[in-house]
């Protein structure tokens, strides 16, 4: 058996949803995702593809990529052995949710154990946020829906998704166009063994064993860093969300799966985010994909994968940073909110 990769990515494969003079458009976003990964240390990506028509997808995809870079694309789970696993551990859950919000829970809860199996089988970190998701959903599901075996797996599931701590992963970065003094001091900044570590250690935090201890250490150097005078006003920080966990996740996922894992220690796989260059990815797509498509109307970007649509609506655009750091604050209240609920699924 060939060795695991130390800086996997787990990614669902999605298409980049546009128009094109009236008529829907669509893309792989393989090409231009994977360079995001690599330029953030990853030198393998694991991509799902349980069905013959998804596989189709990420194979267009893979079939993008220059003929050197398709072996750091992974396809995983062709058969769809993993994601039946998951959707029957979950079908107790699944069969009592009759109604709104216990049902969207239930469908949304396939799509974080199906991520969480998937980057503790291959060692990786995984780009998403459904932990973020379903974790909104805990505090206001009824567990007197549930009953009998439901109800254990309803606190099986709440154990792992309360497993994880919201954080943010902050990185410096130049951002002045011009040549200037302000320039020489962000190369000067750049060119220290501090900056480079840091950037190195942020980039790959979701390969980490305990990531959590690190993100808060991380976003303490970089504000230290980000304060003397000579990166004053010529670097700034940039947040992606990420949510780690904090013990547990590994062993209780493979008490409840069954899986056979070798060598991972207790390895917990971080959910990271790619920020604001989300954005940027839909654009790259559009521009190198589909030439001449525009977003879908009232949006800037929209992306479809196997389990629906994600967007960002007109007039967000700017609020992409400031986002990341504001919701950080509501993200812990939910999570704790969720914490507390726990105690309530006895009914």
């Amino acid at each position: 058996m060939a060795p695991q990769s130390r800086h996997a990515v787990v990614l669902r494969h999605e298409e980049a949803l546009a128009h094109n003079e009236g008529r829907e458009a669509t893309a792989s976003v393989l090409p231009q995702v994977a360079v995001l990964l690599v330029a953030r240390g990853a030198d393998r990506v694991i991509v799902p593809s349980p069905d013959a028509e998804e596989l189709e997808k990420v194979m267009t995809g893979v079939d993008s990529l220059p003929n050197e870079r398709r072996d750091l694309v992974r396809v995983v789970d062709t058969r769809g052995e993993l994601l039946t696993r998951v959707i029957d551990y979950l079908s107790p859950v699944s069969r009592q949710a009759a109604k709104w919000p216990e049902d969207a829970f239930a469908k949304f809860s396939v799509e974080f154990l199906y991520e969480l199996v998937l980057g503790l089988k291959y060692g990786g970190s995984v780009l998403s946020n459904s932990v973020s998701i379903v974790r909104g959903f805990v505090p206001i599901i009824d567990p007197t829906q549930f009953s009998g075996e439901a109800r254990f797996r309803l606190a099986e599931l709440g154990r792992l998704i309360c497993s994880y701590e919201p954080a943010l992963i902050e990185q410096g970065f130049y951002e002045s166009d011009a040549p200037s003094a302000s320039t020489t001091n962000a190369l000067r900044i750049m060119e220290t063994a501090e900056f480079n570590s840091l950037v190195s250690e942020a980039g790959q935090i979701g390969y980490l064993k305990n990531p959590l201890p690190a993100l808060r250490e991380l976003r303490r150097r970089f504000v230290e860093l980000i304060k003397s005078p000579l990166a004053k006003e010529t670097l700034t920080l940039a947040s992606t969300a990420a949510d780690a966990s904090v013990a547990g996740t590994g062993s209780a996922a493979k008490e409840i799966f069954g899986l056979a894992l070798k060598d991972r220690g207790n390895f917990n796989p971080a959910f990271v985010s790619l920020g604001k260059a989300r954005l940027s990815l839909y654009r790259a797509v559009l521009r190198e994909g589909l030439p001449g498509a525009s977003p879908p109307p009232g949006a800037i970007m929209t992306f479809r994968n196997q389990f629906g649509l994600s967007w960002l609506n007109e007039g967000e655009e700017s609020n992409l940073e400031e986002e990341a750091r504001a919701r950080l604050q509501d993200r812990v209240r939910r999570h704790r909110e969720a914490l507390a609920s726990l105690d309530g699924l006895a009914g």
